[in-house]
């Protein structure tokens, strides 16, 4: 079957896959997120990106954040250590990770310094030998989400990853050195999506259900990744894929997305601890209320938020409940 052949389902190693995938990100697509994210998709989705030398060194924050439960998930690994990478890689199979993809995109400098992210895209070989050595290392299919350059595009990234064993890639357009202000330009996702003979997944941009359909048509690519346009819309994966099949879903509500605000709310205190999971519930309730207008937004009230009550308190006034 060709890799790009207009079928709901993508192939990568033994597994097929509804066409969107959700993905990896830092302080979003933690254990509460995914159990929200789980109550509308049931397709891949992605631990927050790990370092994999935390993970052998059983770092406990890192352990809280690798938890895995409920639906099919990946793990995604961020290092340049092959050895390391690799012994992190068998260690999240053994969680249950049905997926191991290795982070060749993140351009935060305090990635890069390391050597990982977006860093292994100036060294083709050095990617090439992560790739390697993890492939050895696990049964689970290997991916990796890249970027098609530093300063420039390299057309020997995509070649480097696959020829060492990666069966599928995940491709943000931007180059490293390109912030989020700068379009994602998809048709270096097409080049890529040419070049290569495994799936290729468009990442960037893809922030609602018409973005989609942009991407795919402009990368030709097998598929698509969810990523910013899930903050506050844990359902946006769910969307795209009705629409891919034909079927269209109503944009949710104000009161659809206070609702799953609330649900996350008791994930985060249950899996955190209320105190520390309503801390970090403070950003997602920015996201979950977006377009509540600005007399009504309880902004005070947010960035103390401690308690589930004081959340249902949030989303009572944000309502207009007064």
């Amino acid at each position: 079957m060709d890799k790009n052949s207009p079928t709901s389902e993508i192939r990568i190693g033994h597994l097929r896959l509804p066409r969107v995938l959700a993905a990896p990100m830092a302080g979003v697509t933690d254990l509460p997120f995914r159990l929200v994210l789980r109550d509308f998709f049931q397709g891949l989705a992605f631990t927050e990106m790990l370092s994999a030398e935390a993970v052998v060194r059983h770092n406990p924050m890192t352990a809280l954040m690798s938890k895995l439960e409920g639906g099919i998930t990946g793990v995604q690994l961020v290092g340049s250590d092959p050895k390391i990478m690799a012994k992190a890689a068998s260690m999240a199979e053994g969680w249950g990770a049905v997926v191991i993809d290795i982070n060749a995109g993140c351009p935060d400098p305090h990635v890069t310094k390391k050597g990982g992210g977006a860093a292994l895209v100036k060294y083709p070989g050095m990617l090439a030998k992560v790739v390697e050595v993890v492939a050895d290392a696990v049964e689970v299919p290997v991916t990796v989400k890249l970027r098609p350059g530093w300063k420039e595009e390299d057309m020997e990234l995509a070649k480097a990853a696959v020829d060492a064993g990666a069966q599928a890639l995940t491709v943000h357009p931007r180059l490293a050195c390109e912030n989020y202000r700068t379009p994602a330009d998809h048709t270096r996702t097409r080049r890529i999506v040419d070049a290569t003979e495994v799936p290729v997944i468009a990442s960037g941009d893809v922030l609602s259900v018409k973005r989609a359909r942009d991407v795919l048509n402009i990368s030709g690519a097998a598929g698509v990744m969810a990523a910013r346009g899930m903050r506050g819309d844990p359902q946006l994966p769910w969307r795209i894929q009705e629409m891919l099949e034909g079927r269209d879903v109503p944009f949710p509500t104000l009161m659809d997305r206070a609702r799953w605000l609330l649900i996350h709310c008791k994930h985060a205190s249950d899996h955190f601890g209320e105190e520390r999971g309503m801390k970090k519930m403070r950003k997602h309730a920015f996201w979950y209320l977006k377009g509540v207008p600005k007399k009504l937004l309880p902004n005070e009230m947010i960035v103390k938020m401690a308690t589930v009550k004081e959340a249902e308190e949030v989303c009572r006034v944000a309502l207009g409940g007064g």
